[in-house]
């Protein structure tokens, strides 16, 4: 079971008025921590979770924070509980404390004090905020092995043992007549034993809390950031003047007005005379800024810079309301960075960025992969899109027409007509031969009646020819038709791969490039160590093993058959992009659950993951819930041990990235794989032939049957090796990290409930059990 508790954030430097006493107590009693400051972090303090019941009704006893709050080290800090994704960690814990203190009746008030490391340079408007108090609150997040109904005494290890007090009377009373004849009432309440914290993050909502206090912020870091061009933060305090004032920054490293006429440069912000100053903040709609500093890193910087986790971005800093015709592709989350007002997310740009943003890029997802065997593009994510800067001609884009006295469309004609450069961009898709709107259809009606081309962020769909989910195409408003802009190499590839594909695979552009050989794939099994090769034959095997222990964690399943075919369903279903021991843990949790673990509830878990295991868990057949090759064939294979329906060696191959950098003889990235043709049953069978013929050269050798399967596992294990081995970057730690969180979760669901998976000694793949 997972429980969340959030936690009220407070000054580091001024206790708030009207503290009581136990409270100012608390405030001003903090552990001293000893820790390096590293450049371009903030390091900050909170009272993480304390022995007692929270406003969720989950009671935390004192000899379980004892037991478990080292668990918190290492962890990463979130916002708002967003934490199915590892790239959206904004820092990390790096210490732990546990305070024994007594409350005025003489009674426990234990509590945790937590150390977190953020990353101010990558996050600078997060930073921003925490530094001005606006983010003042922690939550934080941890699996319960068991817990106690305080009504009843009923244990629960997960939902479904839940007694009728929890959940649907927590926080109640329940009154009982004692044998004395008095009344006693009794607050219904879930005591948590078990505890494993498996991250913290920062709220932008009211405290669950008020007396669970923040304590401290440490900035000193700010100062020493060894990035080359990062952030500098300004003290409003002392120099108050720059409080609304945009700055920038020339080729000198000189702070600079933000206004047009930029003409002159000053060294230091306090040179900045206040006439300057005064005409900075009135020429309109300025966001607050940081000041940015040119520097270079000092003696010995760059190894701190490097050392860090989480630093897997070093890229620099767009600057707000910005867009060039010569922009370079960018996702989503950089648009919402340039303009947050209009397509930020509160949770990733700071609390002052649009609410709107997400729901934007859900929209701009839609319009791009919605096809109607996924009506909704559910199977797909903005993320995937690259956006271009265009102008594109209003004539062109398939807006909806409002009256031309809207007010929202009078607003924008004189934005137009007076400050141009001021209307942000619309976000647009191109599909079926139009500009869709994902976001302007007003500023792109007033750009019309004005005459005016339309400044626009374009993605091309990579269904350019299908019908959209309900199965109509645009245009839907009369648009004119448009080509577009030349579509990039990467999106050639997407739309040869989802609607063109070329009568022959081999001419397919994707494989023209890739160069995929049979001969790299034999280079790599001689590659291979002795235990890879042992591994790798006993790789379905011991799938097909651990897909039956956890269907069968379901009690309604018996049956070996089902147990299999569900097992592995499942497994498959939450494989895409996640980890084995995520993988694994997903899949286990919605047999306990006797539901499919949605996002936000499993590690990591997409919608497209829970929407095919619900399927599944239904009675559905996996080969036609699951949509693509890959995973028809990964569950065909744990489903049967890596033999067919007939008992025989299966000729199927997964081909995922891994495989594909095989094949291929070099290590493949995420956009060298995005133009293979994955979901095209010919196109995906032309890449595992590789794997067919080197397994028919690698058993003519050897003198026995080696099945593609067998082939494919074992140079999988050897391309994990490499790839680990190859790269000792901030990225590969942090993933390395990531890995081992996740090991931890498995580790401790089998503990529980799957004690003849957890005995086995585990390889870093899947638990051994010899093949019969």
């Amino acid at each position: 079971m997972i429980k969340y508790a959030k936690m009220q954030v407070m000054s580091a430097v001024l206790a708030p008025l009207g503290m009581n006493r136990e409270a100012r107590r608390a405030f001003s009693h903090r552990h001293r921590f000893d820790y390096t400051v590293r450049p371009g972090f903030l390091y900050v303090r909170s009272r993480a979770i304390s022995s007692r019941c929270n406003d969720n009704f989950d009671e935390f006893p004192a000899e379980e924070l004892e037991k478990s709050y080292r668990t918190f080290l290492g962890k990463p800090v979130f916002v708002n509980h967003n934490n199915e994704n590892h790239k959206r960690a904004r820092g990390v814990i790096i210490d732990a404390a546990l305070h024994k203190d007594s409350n005025a009746d003489g009674s426990k008030d234990w509590w945790v004090e937590l150390l977190h490391e953020v990353d101010a340079v990558r996050f600078p408007k997060l930073a921003q905020e925490i530094l001005n108090g606006n983010i003042a609150r922690t939550s934080m997040g941890c699996d319960v092995s068991h817990s106690i109904c305080s009504a009843c005494g009923n244990k629960a290890t997960t939902p479904a043992e839940y007694c009728q007090h929890i959940p649907a009377s927590k926080g109640q009373r329940l009154y009982r007549t004692t044998a004395s004849g008095h009344k006693e009432g009794i607050l219904i309440r879930e005591t948590c034993y078990g505890l494993k914290f498996f991250e913290n993050s920062l709220l932008v909502e009211p405290p669950a809390d008020p007396t669970a206090h923040f304590l401290g912020v440490d900035a000193s870091g700010l100062d020493k950031t060894a990035a080359h061009r990062t952030a500098f933060f300004f003290d409003e305090a002392k120099d108050p003047r720059f409080t609304e004032v945009g700055m920038g920054e020339d080729e000198d490293g000189h702070y600079v007005k933000t206004h047009r006429a930029r003409s002159d440069s000053y060294e230091t912000p306090e040179d900045i005379p206040q006439s300057e100053v005064d005409r900075i903040a009135a020429t309109g709609g300025l966001i607050r800024m940081f000041a940015a500093r040119s520097r270079t890193p000092g003696e010995g910087q760059q190894e701190l810079f490097d050392a860090s986790p989480l630093h897997v971005d070093r890229s620099e800093p767009s600057k707000a309301g910005t867009w060039s015709a010569k922009d370079s592709p960018i996702d989503y989350d950089e648009i919402g960075r340039r303009w947050p007002q209009h397509y930020g997310d509160p949770e990733v740009h700071g609390v002052d960025a649009s609410p709107d943003g997400p729901a934007i890029g859900e929209a701009a997802n839609y319009l791009a992969h919605a096809t109607p065997s996924d009506p909704g593009g559910d199977n797909h994510h903005v993320s995937e899109l690259e956006f271009h800067s265009e102008r594109v001609h209003p004539s062109k884009i398939d807006y909806q027409r409002q009256d031309r006295y809207d007010g929202r469309v009078s607003h924008a004609r004189e934005g137009y007509r007076d400050r141009p450069d001021d209307v942000p961009p619309v976000v647009l898709v191109h599909r079926h031969g139009v500009y869709q709107v994902a976001d302007g259809h007003h500023r792109a009606q007033a750009a019309h009646l004005e005459g005016k081309t339309v400044r626009a962020y374009v993605a091309h769909s990579p269904f350019p020819h299908e019908p959209s989910g309900d199965g109509d195409m645009a245009p839907y408003h009369g648009a004119q038709p448009s080509p577009g802009r030349i579509a990039s190499l990467t999106e050639l590839m997407q739309m040869e791969a989802a609607a063109r594909l070329p009568s022959e695979p081999s001419e397919h552009p994707w494989f023209k490039t890739a160069g995929l050989s049979h001969h790299h794939i034999i280079d790599a099994w001689n590659d291979a160590t002795p235990e890879e090769k042992a591994q790798g034959a006993r790789w379905y095997p011991d799938a097909h093993h651990v897909a039956k222990a956890i269907a069968k964690l379901n009690p309604d399943i018996k049956d070996d058959k089902e147990a299999a075919h569900k097992g592995a369903g499942v497994l498959s279903a939450y494989s895409p992009q996640q980890g084995w021991w995520a993988n694994q843990h997903n899949a286990a949790r919605s047999f306990i659950n006797k539901k499919a673990v949605g996002k936000g509830e499993g590690i990591m878990v997409m919608g497209s993951h829970a929407t095919a295991a619900q399927k599944i868990l239904d009675g559905e057949d996996h080969q036609s819930a699951l949509k693509g090759p890959k995973t028809q064939d990964f569950a065909h294979l744990i489903e049967h041990g890596g033999n067919d329906e007939e008992g025989k060696p299966s000729k199927r191959v997964v081909m995922d990235r891994h495989a594909l950098s095989v094949a291929a003889g070099r290590r493949l990235n995420a956009d060298d794989v995005k133009g293979f043709p994955s979901s095209s049953r010919k196109h995906y069978e032309h890449a595992a032939e590789t794997y067919r013929t080197a397994a028919a050269v690698l058993s003519d050798r050897e003198g026995r049957t080696i099945p593609p399967h067998e082939v494919q596992a074992v140079t999988w294990l050897g391309q994990q090796r490499r790839n680990a081995t190859g790269e000792s970057t901030p990225g590969q730690k942090g993933r390395d990290t990531v890995q081992r969180n996740q090991k931890e979760q498995w580790k401790g669901l089998t503990r529980e409930h799957t004690p003849q998976l957890h005995a086995e000694p585990p390889n870093s793949h899947v638990s051994k059990k010899a093949a019969r």
